[in-house]
């Protein structure tokens, strides 16, 4: 495992996924969920529609193969570094087309012990860039390549990628957040949004 930011930020490179067919996967769900999903202009910091759509579905919910190997892979990694609680997993696909890109933004606070993360489908050149509230000052970039998984602790980190400069091969990565069952309640649990993990 690669520790990109000490007990906040891991890496970890999946090679039995493979990247080509999920690429293909992703990118025909993307046309599915266009039709499908509610998306209010302007996208804000989202810069993708199934980014900004990411409360409408869950991503592992779709009976494809390749997004099951994934989920496979992502609970092996994560769920040792996790606490021995009961979490559910919320996940999106995240599609970005030349020169778009998510900006700086964050996730959960703290208190809610949520760990979140992406995981690189199709993505060179590209990185992503990392600010927490207990280093100020510093960013922290973590070079993008297929077959990488990164996940870290929600606890006011502020992230962002870099944008897209290929207008003809989409940067696609697939982002989720993981979240223990004893901190979720209320308006943060909806139909179809959480898969058991």
């Amino acid at each position: 495992m690669i520790t990109y930011v000490s007990d906040n930020l891991w890496g970890e490179m999946l090679p039995s996924i493979d990247n080509a067919e999920l690429y293909r996967c992703c990118l025909e769900t993307e046309e599915y969920l266009l039709d499908r999903v509610i998306v209010e202009e302007p996208l804000g910091v989202y810069g993708s529609k199934t980014t900004a759509s990411y409360n409408q579905y869950n991503l592992l919910s779709f009976p494809i193969e390749s997004f099951q190997a994934l989920y496979r892979n992502m609970v092996s990694v994560i769920k040792p570094c996790l606490p021995k609680d009961t979490h559910m997993i919320q996940c999106w696909l995240n599609v970005f087309r030349g020169n778009e890109f998510v900006d700086w933004h964050n996730h959960w606070k703290k208190e809610f012990r949520v760990v979140h993360g992406f995981y690189c489908v199709n993505v060179t050149p590209s990185f992503t860039e990392y600010k927490f509230e207990h280093l100020p000052g510093q960013i922290f970039k973590i070079e993008s390549k297929e077959g990488l998984l990164v996940f870290g602790k929600s606890n006011g980190d502020r992230h962002r990628s870099s944008p897209w400069q290929d207008y003809d091969n989409p940067r696609v990565t697939i982002a989720f957040d993981i979240v223990p069952i004893s901190t979720m309640g209320g308006e943060q649990v909806r139909p179809n949004h959480y898969l058991p993990f």
